[in-house]
């Protein structure tokens, strides 16, 4: 099976799962519509969740019991609205390259401050922070400067944005059911595997760059 024949069927299969996704939203969706919210607001509201997440944590909410619902909650929801913020644009015929554009910043900001927090708050080490940051930010990098010379990157690789923002509210349930039932924290092993997933992505994405390039030079 050539490596075409492999991007076309990762291709199928998150085009599958894209449908099942905007079932999923509509209703979410169809809300906004109604009350006429725009696009950029919503985009604006998923950046709001995750700065109010990165303040909860740097101020201990972590470590205050039923508090500590609240971090991952907002992250969730900043990435609920992330996924909506594209759909309203789309079913509201309201695409531009000015919300393209503060959609893709406002992510960058977004993943930005949920590192910070983490590292704020005493989940993970200042240096695993840092190495997050700068593995996220070269993923988008690559993605963005692929865009521009044509190269379509939206199903390259494990961990898109999407998985990004499940990782980690996945990684802080962990956390706290390992942390309470078992006595010690496993965030920073669990953080660390995320950021060897984060290397693998930006490799595929990388590698699939330089071969798409190769074989227009061929052509």
């Amino acid at each position: 099976m050539s490596a075409s024949d492999i991007m076309e069927k990762k291709r199928q299969k998150r085009e599958k799962q894209s449908n099942i996704k905007n079932k999923l939203i509509q209703p979410f969706v169809n809300g906004f519509l109604r009350m006429n919210v725009s696009a950029n607001v919503v985009s604006f509201m998923g950046l709001s969740c995750c700065i109010l997440s990165c303040v909860f944590f740097s101020l201990g909410f972590w470590y205050m019991g039923w508090l500590r619902l609240f971090p991952p909650l907002l992250i969730f929801l900043g990435g609920l609205f992330d996924v909506i913020d594209g759909e309203v644009a789309r079913q509201s015929d309201s695409t531009s390259p000015k919300g393209a554009f503060l959609d893709w910043t406002f992510d960058r900001f977004a993943d930005g401050v949920i590192v910070i927090g983490l590292a704020l708050g005493g989940l993970i080490s200042m240096w695993l922070g840092y190495a997050l940051l700068f593995t996220m930010f070269m993923i988008s990098f690559v993605g963005a400067k692929a865009e521009t010379i044509g190269v379509r990157m939206q199903t390259v690789g494990w961990m898109s944005r999407g998985e990004r923002i499940l990782y980690v509210v996945f990684a802080l349930i962990a956390e706290h059911i390992i942390s309470v039932y078992a006595g010690f924290s496993p965030m920073e092993v669990i953080m660390f595997a995320y950021l060897l997933l984060l290397g693998i992505t930006l490799y595929q994405r990388y590698s699939y760059v330089l071969r798409v390039i190769g074989r227009e030079d061929r052509e």
